[in-house]
């Protein structure tokens, strides 16, 4: 079985991903508790902390029925919850007016360095890394980091195309 080539080029982004802890934002920290609109966050607690054009901050409290078989907490919840975050750092990058479009993911690339556990209390900080946009096609790229208080204990890649709803939509029925 051989890998594709485009896992192998975003795998190695992220060793050549700049961490985001040390690049500057400008502004204060948006303190409007606000929630995500979809099921996923509101069940699981995904909670916005800051919201700025190309730049997402949200927090996640873990839970004892978030474990694996390890009893750490599940892998797919921490990229299911920094898919959320990512999608909305590149939704947040359109402007007022484009509001029949929306982000989808693209590509996907997340990786762990440590184990979370239950009662953790996790930021998850994205950013607008660049775009790319012509007459085909408007494509995000986002980078985030999972932290634990100052720790980075996640990172991960990703792309989202910006997309048309409805034409999305049709596309999909």
């Amino acid at each position: 079985m051989s890998i594709p080539a485009n896992f192998i080029n975003l795998r190695a982004s992220l060793d050549d991903l700049a961490p985001i802890s040390r690049q500057t934002h400008g502004g204060g920290l948006d303190k409007n508790e606000g929630k995500f609109n979809h099921q996923f966050s509101k069940r699981e607690g995904l909670k916005l902390l800051s919201v700025k054009p190309g730049h997402v901050e949200a927090e996640i409290q873990t839970k004892d029925d978030q474990v694996n078989a390890h009893g750490s907490i599940h892998g797919g919840l921490l990229t299911t919850s920094t898919d959320a975050v990512m999608a909305a750092t590149a939704q947040s990058s359109l402007s007022q007016k484009d509001g029949k479009l929306i982000a989808v993911v693209r590509d996907f690339a997340q990786r762990f360095l440590k184990p979370i556990f239950p009662g953790d209390k996790l930021t998850i900080v994205s950013n607008l890394t660049s775009s790319e946009a012509n007459d085909r096609k408007n494509i995000k790229y986002i980078s985030s980091e999972i932290r634990k208080g100052q720790e980075v204990v996640g990172q991960a890649i990703s792309s989202y195309f910006i997309v048309d709803k409805n034409q999305y939509l049709q596309q999909a029925a």
